[in-house]
């Protein structure tokens, strides 16, 4: 994914998003994508988007993501979370719980 209104237009048309900002010669986002992308096919209702900063230096000013791996959560176009640099994966299933909950209540409030 190169053009960064692609990147807007994904966060708006999925209710709950993950993108995933890697970079070059980058050994962490190596090992970690892996782990997103197992781990994301228990998740249904949540949708990932995979870019490099580097292709996309937009999404690095918009979204202050100043260093690699960065994995941004959104529930209805804002971002409610992120993990940073070396993400442990008890980490990550919390927040895909969490953003998998809100999906299923269709809101980040209990009624």
């Amino acid at each position: 994914m190169k053009k960064f209104q692609e990147i807007e237009n994904f966060i708006t048309q999925n209710k709950s998003a993950i993108i995933f900002v890697s970079g070059l010669n980058c050994a962490v986002c190596d090992a970690v994508f892996p782990l997103v992308e197992e781990l994301i096919k228990e998740y249904p209702t949540i949708k990932l988007l995979h870019t490099k900063a580097n292709e996309v230096p937009e999404l690095s000013g918009q979204y202050q993501v100043f260093t690699v791996p960065a994995i941004l959560f959104f529930f209805n176009g804002k971002e409610i979370a992120r993990k940073v640099r070396f993400i442990r994966e008890e980490e990550l299933i919390k927040e895909f719980d969490r953003l998998s909950e809100f999906a299923e209540q269709g809101s980040m409030y209990e009624d």
